[in-house]
């Protein structure tokens, strides 16, 4: 997973984003899994919360067809808002 990181100053806290990635084939279709971790870190690196989600992705043609499915229907459900509703930060 590519994250980017992007820095305006300094800060009272930062989300850590850490992710793996499984591939795997089922009755001819290729699925991926994603399991993704977010903290929420304050500026004495204590974690304040943190919360994990799984993805899951199919495509018929490549395993990063089936990731890009994963990361939109996550996206498409909402799920910037519910990380940061979880984390308590909206």
């Amino acid at each position: 997973l590519a994250v980017r990181t992007v820095s305006a100053g300094r800060a009272d806290g930062r989300l850590d984003i850490q992710g793996s990635v499984v591939n795997q084939e089922m009755f001819g279709s290729l699925n991926t899994v994603v399991d993704l971790s977010v903290a929420l870190v304050d500026d004495r690196n204590s974690v304040v919360a943190r919360q994990s989600y799984r993805l899951n992705g199919l495509s018929m043609l490549s395993y990063e067809g089936a990731l890009q499915d994963a990361l939109r229907k996550f996206l498409a459900s909402g799920g910037v808002d519910r990380v940061l509703s979880d984390l308590r930060l909206q």
